[in-house]
């Protein structure tokens, strides 16, 4: 039970994050190209995206196992074994795959490529997570550069590729930046476990990459909202635009440089986006934007329900002349 808590905390960590930025940028794919969004494309790159996702954390998480078992660290595959592991994967993987083979050979073979990198970080005979700058490198491209060319790919095609080349580089330092904090949240921990991932060795030279990551990131940020406000050529667009560069300014006045918030992109984008569902008459695929607050949403309604069920359910009790609290239905192990 507890490991299956573990994997639906994890899944929606993942919603929450990763999948939201694989929606905002197809749907901007999309924008960019002046084409409406092909509804059955969509679908299946997400649910490629998510099956990937489940398996990729999944097998990391399993070969973490020893490791987290001994500094007491929550582990999602804590109760599963080898076989459990492997048929959940070939599943995941074989429904990915033939996803992948209904839109083209070569979305095939990119998700060959990126199931590849994943084993390759995570099994112990290459275990790229512990080979230094080849587990960052290895992280960025199975979780961010690949899923990226997969929507250059299966989307219709840009004439600028400039564009296309800003957002490639954009997406590889959000994930060299989010694997570099990602370890060193961890870093405690590793050096308990002796796990050595680059930041456990180079401390410095990894807190100098972030802050470094951080700042290239703002200046695209910067580059990329101006291209969006030349190629929609909207009054909002531009309204956006000049608040988000007014954030993006302040920040770099901070004591701390604390970088671009991920968050603060995908909200000025995603109102760029909306406008332009809107337009193309597709505004039901607000939801791809807005699903992180509808989850957050949806938990708050199931907590506060929970409450109040239990609160009714307690008074009904007393009613039947048994205090709950006193003489529980049933007792804690």
């Amino acid at each position: 039970m507890e490991g299956l808590i573990n994997i639906i905390s994890r899944i929606k960590n993942f919603a929450k994050y990763h999948f939201m930025l694989f929606a905002n940028q197809v749907l901007l794919l999309f924008s960019l190209s002046q084409h409406s969004v092909d509804i059955t494309l969509v679908v299946k790159a997400l649910a490629i995206y998510m099956l990937l996702g489940t398996g990729g954390f999944l097998l990391n998480d399993f070969y973490d196992k020893k490791y987290d078992l001994k500094v007491g660290k929550p582990n999602s595959t804590k109760n599963l074994t080898n076989f459990h592991l492997w048929a959940t994967l070939l599943t995941l993987w074989l429904t990915s795959s033939y996803l992948a083979f209904t839109i083209s050979i070569e979305a095939l073979i990119l998700i060959e490529l990126q199931c590849l990198v994943l084993l390759l970080y995570s099994h112990p005979i290459s275990r790229l997570k512990e080979k230094g700058i080849w587990g960052v490198l290895a992280d960025t491209f199975y979780a961010h550069i690949l899923p990226f060319c997969f929507l250059v790919l299966i989307t219709p095609p840009l004439k600028n590729y400039i564009i296309i080349g800003v957002l490639a580089v954009f997406n590889f330092l959000i994930g060299f930046k989010d694997i570099l904090i990602h370890q060193t949240k961890d870093s405690k921990n590793d050096y308990r476990s002796r796990i050595i991932t680059f930041t456990t060795k180079h401390p410095s030279a990894s807190k100098k990459l972030i802050q470094q990551s951080q700042l290239v990131l703002k200046l695209i940020f910067i580059i990329l909202l101006i291209s969006f406000s030349i190629t929609f050529h909207k009054p909002i667009i531009l309204i956006v635009t000049a608040a988000s560069l007014l954030v993006i300014s302040i920040s770099f006045f901070k004591a701390k440089n604390e970088g671009i918030s991920l968050q603060t992109y995908i909200f000025f984008t995603s109102v760029i986006l909306a406008f332009w569902l809107i337009e193309k008459n597709q505004p039901y695929l607000l939801i791809l934007l807005a699903h992180p607050f509808l989850f957050s949403l949806l938990l708050k309604l199931k907590s506060k329900f929970s409450l109040y069920f239990n609160i009714g359910l307690y008074h009904i009790f007393l009613v039947l002349g048994r205090n709950l609290k006193e003489k529980p239905l049933y007792k804690k192990p």
